[in-house]
């Protein structure tokens, strides 16, 4: 069996052009984008740098960005209060939770 190496930053660009090219086609034909929403919480591991790195990537192919920062006595309930809210914004059409 022969290796193969895979170069992840190449894919990672190709997949990237795809997606800033469909948002761009999305906002001529709607004159709007694809918003995505991130529930992310203060305190936790690697945080300070995942969190920014998601929200300057989804930013940089176009999405509207909304960033939601819970504390770490977050209850359950507020995070799904929050959910909630979201599911019902017209803006929003995805939810990631970090």
């Amino acid at each position: 069996m022969e290796t193969m190496i895979i170069k992840g930053e190449l894919i990672r660009e190709r997949i990237f052009t795809e997606v800033r090219t469909e948002i761009s086609e999305l906002r001529t034909i709607h004159h709007s984008c694809p918003g995505v929403a991130f529930i992310a919480f203060n305190g936790i591991p690697l945080g300070k740098y995942n969190i920014p790195l998601h929200v300057s990537s989804a930013e940089s192919l176009g999405f509207k960005v909304i960033l939601e920062m819970m504390t770490e006595t977050t209850q359950h309930w507020e995070v799904v209060e929050l959910i909630h809210r979201l599911n019902e914004d017209d803006d929003v059409h995805a939810i990631v939770i970090l």
